[in-house]
């Protein structure tokens, strides 16, 4: 295969992962092109002067060939322009075949020696590129490599976490739901407590409510069975002390107590609606 400056020239390498700088190798390129071309130049050269040493041989025998057209003509002189002529044509055919043959012969060697470069500078070129590719490969590798085993472990590290985080969640839940499940059975139990609590103090509300009418109406009777009666008053007194043997019981504290059972209602609603929630 024929190797010419212009194949140099164009010639592609394929880029791999951290290979040689494509400048370089194109200033290499470059460099073994100009010497091609100054080899080529040279034997454009040579062949131009073995042409040229054609041109003078063939001048020269055209001469020689004149001169012996003109001895042929001379009378006497026939022979000795014969022989005259063929040592002219054998001298001037050897010095024709000589020079075409020293300049062919260094423009071979020229031509020779310039492909001999070229082809050892592909070598190295080539060789180069392979090293290189080599060595991308082997990075490439040990990168990747690398990159599943950080992948792995980043793998592993986050099954760890998460196994961690739903442990630890399922913990807190766990402890969440105890606690709600104490605080409603808490609050269930308050407020079933405080609804007997008011409960029991509804029936003496009502009791202490049906005897103090009940009292009342009998003094009622009593005032008009009797008329003004000085000791009423201090009757009265014992009569709700027996309608309340632990206290002395006036309208203000029958007052108070209705009161107190209605707050005691309310916190019985609310306690009822927070186990309901819970």
């Amino acid at each position: 295969m024929t190797l010419t400056p212009d194949d140099i020239e164009r010639q592609v390498f394929a880029q791999e992962f951290r290979g040689y700088d494509r400048n370089e190798v194109d200033q290499f390129l470059d460099r073994i092109s100009e010497v091609v071309k100054d080899l080529v130049r040279e034997r454009d050269a040579l062949a131009g002067r073995v042409e040229a040493a054609e041109r003078d041989a063939g001048a020269r025998i055209a001469a020689a060939e004149s001169r012996a057209a003109d001895i042929e003509v001379r009378s006497g002189e026939a022979l000795e322009a014969e022989r005259l002529l063929k040592r002219t044509l054998v001298m001037a055919q050897r010095t024709a075949d000589e020079t075409v043959a020293e300049a062919r012969a260094q423009a071979d060697q020229t031509v020779a020696e310039a492909r001999a470069q070229v082809e050892h500078a592909l070598e190295e070129a080539r060789a180069s590129v392979d090293d290189a590719e080599r060595r991308a490969a082997d990075l490439v590798g040990e990168a990747r490599a690398r990159a599943e085993e950080t992948l792995a472990e980043a793998y592993r590290q986050a099954e760890d976490l998460v196994g961690d985080a739903r442990r630890e969640a399922d913990e807190l839940l766990a402890d969440a739901r105890a606690r709600a499940l104490h605080e409603r059975e808490t609050s269930r139990a308050e407020a079933e407590r405080v609804r007997r609590a008011v409960a029991d103090l509804a029936r003496f509300r009502d009791i202490y409510r049906d005897q103090v009418r009940a009292v009342i109406a009998e003094q009622l009777a009593m005032i008009e069975r009797a008329g003004d009666i000085p000791e009423l008053p201090r009757q009265l007194e014992d009569l709700a002390a027996v309608a309340d043997p632990s206290s002395r019981t006036s309208p203000q504290n029958y007052r108070d107590l209705e009161l107190e059972l209605d707050d005691a209602g309310g916190a019985v609603v609310a306690a009822d609606r927070s186990s309901r929630d819970h």
